[in-house]
């Protein structure tokens, strides 16, 4: 599982609770976190050609392409 957050979302919050509660829970596969640092909610929809939302996009894609 990969769980993705942004730094500025407010949801961010929620997110992180999920992908700690998610370690802790026994679940047996792996599960990973990936923050967008300076970005706030859905920023890659507003502004997909940003640093950052490349970043996202190759760790999404890096993620699907190993499993």
């Amino acid at each position: 599982m990969l769980v993705c957050v942004a730094e500025k979302d407010s949801l961010r919050g929620r997110g992180a609770w999920y992908y700690e509660s998610l370690k802790g829970s026994g679940y047996r596969g792996e599960v990973e976190l990936h923050e967008s640092v300076g970005e706030g909610h859905v920023f890659h929809y507003g502004k997909p050609g940003c640093e950052e939302a490349r970043v996202l996009q190759a760790r999404v894609l890096r993620f699907l392409r190993t499993r």
